[in-house]
């Protein structure tokens, strides 16, 4: 058998073990689908009178939150999606046994990843259709291409931050709380459910040293009907790459593949 039918079987195998997981796909898709139907319903309509992230005006809130709930999206299924299912696998040994098997280590991985690849850009579809057509939240034609870069970058990066963060998580029953503390946290700092023209300054501080804030802008560029040329931020994804590669250089040196119990 071919290392690409591996990986394809895989892939289908992940894929099915997701569908058939009401939990997972409760915090992947239904919960952000779920915010973007409540915030944008509320407030909306609201006109933004300040700048934000120095994005050129005039802006109405549903576009900056559209932006923020694509990344949550995002974020869901690369990252916390990614890190809950390999911590449980850890935890009940289903990674230990699988290195005792013929089965290269990188096609199962990457039928993780693959899997949080496409369920992150299939939410991310349906978020900006949701908005799009539900709302008339305006989608620039233009800010396509780089909101397709914007979602490559940031998935293979969350994925790796995914594969370094099960490194802080002891119990399997700890990944779902621990996991959602993060990233509520980081959400929270980074203005994803909230629109404040002078945030504190050390909040602003925080959320500029994580990738959430800069994700946010990369979609956000593209999504504002006012900007013009590539619309591509290029700091913001070199902040995310960055952030990947740290996170890929952690799990190549520490990943762990047997239960915490028997170390």
């Amino acid at each position: 058998m071919s290392d690409a039918h591996l990986v394809w079987n895989e892939f289908r195998y992940q894929r099915r073990t997701f569908m058939r997981d009401p939990q997972a796909m409760f915090f992947a898709v239904g919960l952000p689908l779920l915010y973007v139907v409540i915030f944008v319903s509320l407030f909306g309509n609201q006109r933004i009178d300040f700048v934000v992230n120095s994005q050129p005006g005039p802006l109405k809130a549903h576009t900056i939150m559209l932006a923020g709930f694509v990344a949550i999206g995002v974020i869901s299924a690369t990252f916390f999606n990614l890190a809950v299912d390999l911590v449980q696998e850890r935890e009940s040994g289903i990674l230990k046994r699988f290195r005792g098997t013929p089965l290269p280590t990188w096609t199962f991985i990457a039928g993780h990843v693959g899997t949080a690849t496409i369920l992150g850009a299939g939410v991310a579809s349906a978020l900006i259709a949701l908005g799009r057509f539900a709302y008339g939240i305006p989608v620039p034609i233009g800010g396509l291409p780089a909101i397709l870069l914007a979602l490559v970058v940031s998935s293979a990066s969350f994925c790796c931050l995914a594969f370094a963060f099960t490194l802080t998580v002891k119990k399997a029953g700890g990944a779902v709380p621990l996991g959602t503390g993060v990233t509520l946290a980081l959400y929270f700092l980074s203005g994803n459910f909230f629109i404040v023209e002078h945030p504190p300054l050390i909040l602003r501080i925080v959320g500029k040293l994580f990738p959430v804030q800069h994700l946010n802008n990369a979609l956000l560029t593209p999504l504002n009907p006012n900007t013009s040329g590539t619309r591509i931020e290029w700091i913001d994804l070199l902040v995310i790459a960055a952030w990947g590669a740290g996170a890929l250089l952690i799990a190549i040196r520490s990943f762990r593949w047997t239960p915490s119990d028997q170390r």
